[in-house]
């Protein structure tokens, strides 16, 4: 046999990445390259969508407070900056924003880039600053204090009361403010940092001091004061915009939860997690506070704020914790035969949690782990080698269908059990969608409301607020149906008992073929005939496939026969049916299929 070559090849993953790369860069998937990845090339279909649901694939998108969006797909290439170098004229730096006005801009002014000069002077404490060869005639003029070059602008000196508005009058103006207009002397412990570049150039020409300079200087009977180094306009620029920065940003602190927790849990939850249910142990360690929940609730928002608004308190969920044997002590014991029913007992908390998909918001969960301390087996409280030994109350609480990713409430699950016209999973999402964004936006408009009543307040220094979290993603429709499917099979026997709990007095047999012919895949062909036995209301008791009309309804006719029995349930009085029914003599088949209703009357439907 001969066969047949292929007559394309795989594509390599480079060229995959290639591509990937250039519908991140460009917006739209490459002309001529041909199909996007299709949904069963799982890894390179789920790079697409990462790519094609990434902030900065559609451009010009900002975040709320009109900050730049972030990559969160790893594919767009942050755009280098190119800093802008402003023009001179006569040797004179340019001005910026943050430029030194008063006698310090003065001296700036006068020494010309501070890139190429220091500030001359004396030998000031014990470090001695160097001059650096002048690099043109106008700039190795000599700097005289109280003297400005020709051309340049007078400016008034910088002062504190500039900043002070008329309001914030009072006795505490009074109070002991610092001279910003004269020049600071350096002691010797003092060390004056300038820009980078100043620090980088003087360093090769700077002297070092010896000792016995030291000495003769410490000898001296009244030094004269020198001026103190000029600080270049970049590094005054760089001072203020720390400050701003520590007055409106607190510093970001490790989390002290667990290290999966820290990574399941969102941001904003940290902190208030950390002190409702944990505390540090003697030795150091994490450990579980005494008093606990069943549900945990965060803090709620401020009425009034004396401090910039954080967005924790806004946007923070709800925390379920699901540990019974910490909380109500109950007797969970080993599944394994070989440890004969040895109880389990607390092993400390399980390294993950859970977000779970509730009807307008989601929470977290955590648990416990149990162990045996016979075969060493572990097993998390979520599992159903616990559950299933709970009693009925408690096992109620636990109201979470659990997958490997995701988790879901069982309200939302109660949505899809009633099928009905335009009851399908579909809407159900777009129910929940809605939802979640209705409830986020309220809690933006909180937050955003706080943060403009904070910032029309008078301050010396503009407010910047963080941003506030993205809001939390609703699975699609197949993977609530695999959590429906997954509901079923909890209530299995519940349903079970709900289809063999109905009976009749007056029963209904018949076959037909019109529902065998609408099978498909594996199960077309494999039946023939559709057995159904009803009620007088039109119930149905039970229905069998069989490849015959006749053959296999034996076994039907002994379990409809037990059911009642089981029940307690009068047998029904009549049998009606198509055909069989009569005999000329002895017993038909369908009587002696049904013999344990010996008073059965089997008659024709007509």
């Amino acid at each position: 046999m001969s066969s047949k070559t292929k007559s394309h090849k795989a594509m390599s993953d480079s060229e995959w990445m290639s591509r990937l790369r250039r519908f991140a860069s460009t917006g739209s998937w490459p002309a001529g390259e041909g199909n996007r990845p299709a949904p069963r090339q799982k890894k390179w279909f789920e790079l697409y969508q990462r790519i094609e649901k990434c902030p900065m694939q559609t451009h010009g998108q900002r975040s709320l407070f009109g900050q730049e969006r972030k990559c969160q797909c790893g594919f767009h290439q942050p755009k280098p900056s190119t800093p802008s170098v402003a023009p001179r004229t006569g040797g004179q730096p340019a001005a910026a924003v943050g430029q030194v006005q008063g006698p310090v801009g003065q001296q700036i002014a006068a020494a010309g880039d501070p890139v190429q000069r220091v500030a001359a002077g004396p030998l000031v404490g014990s470090v001695a600053v160097q001059q650096a060869p002048p690099s043109s005639p106008a700039q190795s003029a000599p700097v005289v204090p109280g003297l400005r070059p020709e051309g340049q602008k007078t400016r008034p000196i910088l002062s504190l009361a500039m900043f002070t508005k008329p309001r914030f009058g009072g006795a505490h103006v009074a109070a002991a403010k610092p001279n910003l207009s004269k020049a600071r002397r350096v002691t010797k412990t003092q060390i004056t940092v300038t820009d980078p570049a100043e620090e980088s150039t003087s360093a090769p020409s700077s002297t070092p001091v010896s000792a016995s300079t030291s000495q003769a200087e410490s000898q001296a009977p009244a030094p004269v004061p020198s001026p103190a180094p000029v600080p270049s306009p970049a590094a005054v620029v760089a001072t203020v915009s720390s400050a701003a920065d520590t007055r409106t940003e607190a510093p970001a602190s490790t989390s002290p939860l667990p290290r999966l927790w820290s990574e399941g849990l969102p941001p904003e939850d940290h902190k208030w997690i950390e002190k409702s249910i944990l505390r540090t142990g003697p030795k150091g360690r994490l450990q579980l506070q005494d008093h606990l929940k069943l549900w945990h609730f965060p803090p709620q928002p401020s009425h009034l704020y004396n401090q910039a608004p954080a967005p924790d308190r806004f946007f923070a969920h709800p925390l379920f914790v699901w540990m019974p044997y910490k909380l109500w002590k109950v007797k969970v014991v080993c599944p394994n035969a070989a440890c004969q029913q040895h109880q389990l007992t607390g092993a400390g908390l399980h390294k993950r949690a859970r977000r779970v998909l509730d009807v307008d918001r989601t929470y977290n969960m955590v648990t416990e782990t149990l162990t045996c301390t016979k075969c060493r087996a572990t097993h998390v409280s979520w599992s159903q080698t616990v559950l299933r030994q709970l009693d009925l109350a408690h096992r109620s609480e636990f109201r979470v269908i659990l997958t490997q990713k995701y988790a879901c409430d069982i309200r939302v699950i109660r949505f899809l059990r009633e099928r009905g016209l335009g009851n399908s999973p579909t809407r159900v999402v777009k129910q929940l969608m809605e939802n979640h964004s209705e409830e986020w936006l309220h809690r933006v408009a909180r937050y955003t409301t706080e943060c403009v009543d904070f910032q029309q307040r008078p301050g010396l220094l503009p407010m910047t607020f963080p941003e506030p979290p993205e809001p939390s993603v609703v699975p699609s429709c197949k993977w609530l149906l695999s959590v429906y499917s997954q509901d079923i099979l909890t209530r299995l026997e519940d349903i079970k008992a709900r289809i063999t709990s109905t009976f009749g007095t007056i029963l209904k047999m018949d076959s037909t073929k019109k529902i065998t012919k609408k099978l498909a895949g594996m199960a077309k062909g494999t039946a023939l005939w559709l057995t159904s036995v009803g009620n007088e209301h039109g119930q149905i008791l039970i229905s069998v496939l069989t490849a015959q009309e006749g053959a296999g309804l034996d076994m039907m006719a002994a379990d409809l026969v037990q059911r009642y029995q089981k029940a307690g349930v009068h047998p029904p009085v009549a049998l009606y049916v198509d055909c069989g029914c009569c005999s000329n003599a002895g017993e038909t088949k369908l009587e002696a299929r049904f013999g344990g209703w010996p008073d059965l009357i089997v008659s024709v439907h007509i």
